[in-house]
């Protein structure tokens, strides 16, 4: 599977410039994400779908950097970098009064606990939040 993702990720996600390849990106994501995320309990799945809502809304400004930089995460320590740098930023947009969801402490800690198991996690969280930008 995380071949798939990587080639699927690489290929596909980066040049989103058009509906119809946003369409065919859902397609060939959702048999990935429903094959792994079975496996899941549901409060860790649910952790996971926040994540991607919540960076929907990089997605939806076409601010694709913290997504790529996310996917692209080569270590957990990295992981951990982005994710700061992500909170970071969701939190100011937040407190601006941008309409942005802000992931709990819980949800992060999932995703960083997924993560450490499996670095491809992240891979599906961000083409999760690329392949539905609007909310």
């Amino acid at each position: 599977m995380s071949i798939i993702l990587v080639s699927f990720f690489s290929i596909d996600i980066m040049p989103i410039h058009n509906e119809y390849l946003l369409f065919n990106i859902h397609i060939v994501y959702s048999v990935i994400y429903v094959i792994f995320l079975d496996k899941l309990e549901p409060e860790k799945k649910r952790s996971l779908e926040n994540i991607s809502r919540a960076l929907r809304y990089f997605a939806v400004n076409r601010n694709y950097g913290y997504i790529d930089r996310l996917a692209n995460a080569y270590s957990i320590i990295t992981l951990r970098q982005v994710v700061s740098e992500i909170m970071r930023d969701l939190r100011s947009e937040h407190d601006r009064g941008e309409p942005v969801y802000v992931p709990n402490e819980k949800e992060i800690e999932d995703l960083l606990t997924l993560a450490e198991k499996d670095m491809s996690i992240v891979k599906i969280v961000a083409a999760r939040a690329l392949a539905y930008p609007g909310e």
